[in-house]
């Protein structure tokens, strides 16, 4: 019956009419566009890693286990306040070398930096204040890395305005035409991309800054003027 129903198609594309079953494409014009959207971070993260060198693995392990409760502490006594600490499992890499090693992130909120005509001064502070922190503990601090939370959001709104920016030259190209755009034809997201701000703008309310940049590809139906 499939057999019959296929065979059956083929006989009726072989008797259209030269063109007739032929897809109609539609005159179009292609245009790229490309936007950056600026925003500030939300959070700031450090990372701590602390390793334990002993006698005996369940020592080493031990002591990272215990390090938990003595940065705890070290964090209450300084006043010092993350928004979010996460740690690790504690990891012993070989037992015949008796280290244990366990990592912390520590996540602050950026607003009180940000908000201050003196951020990059009270950052700096802020900074050195955790360094210190690090060496009390004895471990190694990594990091300043910035964090933007709602980046979907930003993503769409750098598409969004990359897409109206696409639209300015494909109206120029049909004017030469002596057309009219009609629609969007096909919308093509070439690329998305986070990295820090270009702005050269490092003042006040600008620290750690992030810049989302789309790219995009679109292509318009258009139809002739009628003068």
């Amino acid at each position: 019956m499939l057999k019959a129903a296929l065979v059956s198609f083929a006989i009726l594309l072989l008797s259209c009419p030269a063109g007739f079953c032929e897809a109609v494409v539609p005159d179009l014009i292609e245009s790229g566009g490309e936007a950056i959207v600026e925003t500030p971070p939300d959070f700031v993260e450090f990372v701590l890693q602390k390793s334990t060198q002993s006698d005996s693995v369940s020592k080493a392990a031990a002591a990272s286990v215990e390090f938990e409760a003595s940065l705890k502490k070290y964090l209450k006594d300084n006043e010092i306040a993350p928004a979010e600490i996460v740690f690790s499992k504690v990891s012993v890499d070989n037992i015949e070398d008796p280290k244990a090693t366990v990592s912390v992130r520590l996540r602050f909120y950026t607003l009180d930096f940000t908000t201050s005509s003196e951020c990059v001064k009270l950052f700096g502070r802020f900074c050195d204040k955790l360094r210190q922190m690090g060496k009390a503990m004895d471990a190694s601090l990594s990091g300043p890395v910035f964090v933007v939370k709602d980046e979907a959001s930003i993503e769409r709104a750098a598409v969004e305005r990359a897409t109206e920016n696409a639209y300015p030259n494909a109206e120029a190209a049909a004017g030469t035409m002596r057309a009219q755009i009609v629609e969007i034809h096909k919308l093509s997201i070439s690329s998305v991309k986070w990295g820090d701000s270009p702005s050269w703008d490092i003042g006040a309310n600008r620290l750690g800054f992030k810049a989302c940049t789309a790219k995009v590809r679109v292509s318009y139906t258009f139809s002739a003027q009628e003068y």
